[in-house]
């Protein structure tokens, strides 16, 4: 005759196991919190009119203002009519390159920048800075270089004009002996107030 005995058994984890359990736990519902925070102040900032947004935008350099057309749909377009437009050559979206492949990433963001804008938002103030008194001469393949960023400048100019521009700052800085002719529609430009060019170079008139 056999008998079966069993016997109950039971299971305890260590207490450094179930604390960091908790740990865990408590974190990932701090990332929540903080998470759904966050989204909460997007929502609310989202629900501003469009003339306030474009004022808090105005602080911001223009390469950070392009990324908050990913935050949502309300923000999709909102980059393109910001009445304020700065764009630095030394923002940190451009330093990181090589001087040559920097310039030509710099070209081509001021492009897309006022190409893809709204067509009847005014650009109020725009400030473009592109100190390059420091770089080799060599580097720049001049005249080369330097004769594709007069007619960037000039185009540039012009497009901000068609937007009613009413304050521009240039600051254009290169070590090279260099004239350039202003665009003659910043010269009638009946919207303008303040303009100032620190430029490097020669600036016929």
């Amino acid at each position: 005759m056999f008998v079966l005995i069993t016997k109950s058994m039971s299971f305890s984890f260590p207490r450094t196991t179930l604390a960091l359990s908790t740990e865990l736990s408590s974190v990932d519902q701090g990332l929540r919190v903080t998470m759904e925070k966050t989204r909460n102040s997007i929502d609310r900032i989202s629900e501003l009119p469009d003339g306030l947004i474009h004022r808090i935008l105005s602080f911001i350099d223009m390469t950070d203002v392009v990324k908050t057309c990913i935050l949502s749909k309300r923000w999709r377009y909102i980059w393109t009519s910001v009445n304020t437009v700065c764009i630095d050559f030394d923002s940190p979206a451009f330093e990181k390159y090589p001087i040559i492949e920097r310039i030509a990433r710099f070209i081509d963001f001021v492009d897309k920048v006022l190409n893809l804008r709204d067509d009847v938002a005014d650009v109020n103030k725009f400030y473009l800075t592109l100190p390059l008194s420091q770089v080799d001469e060599e580097s720049l393949e001049c005249p080369k270089y330097y004769d594709i960023l007069a007619s960037c400048l000039n185009a540039w100019i012009c497009s901000v004009v068609r937007h009613n521009i009413k304050t521009l700052s240039i600051t254009f800085c290169i070590s090279a002996e260099w004239t350039f002719e202003l665009p003659e529609c910043l010269i009638n430009c009946k919207t303008l107030e303040t303009w100032s060019l620190e430029m490097g170079v020669g600036v016929t008139l």
